[in-house]
């Protein structure tokens, strides 16, 4: 089972912060030693991959492409191997430079 309840919230032009669960222990066949992330551009296929430790639940992307939508994956690891990969949770980066409105007097 990989972790569940992951969200993918745009902190910036440029960042995501990825939040998730841990694996229940009842699915764990192993303690936990840590977390895979992936992630890459929706329309692309290559792939950046982040070990993290067992007792993070997140994790801030940062540098990425601005207004650009990402697929991010997440799985537990054990001794035993890589368990399951998430399913792909969309996060989307803030456009960038918008220009305030400007209101004038139509007198």
């Amino acid at each position: 089972m990989p972790p569940p309840n992951i969200t993918a919230q745009n902190t910036s032009s440029t960042s995501l912060e990825i939040t998730w669960q841990t694996v229940p222990e009842e699915f764990a066949k192993a303690p936990i030693l840590g977390f895979k992330l992936s992630y890459r551009k929706s329309d692309e296929s290559n792939t950046t991959t982040v070990d993290l430790c067992p007792d993070e639940r997140r994790f801030s992307l940062h540098n990425l492409t601005i207004f650009t939508i990402y697929c991010i994956q997440l799985s537990a690891f054990t001794r035993n191997g890589n368990g399951n990969m998430s399913d792909c949770v969309l996060g989307l980066t803030d456009e960038d430079g918008a220009s305030p409105l400007t209101f004038r007097n139509l007198r």
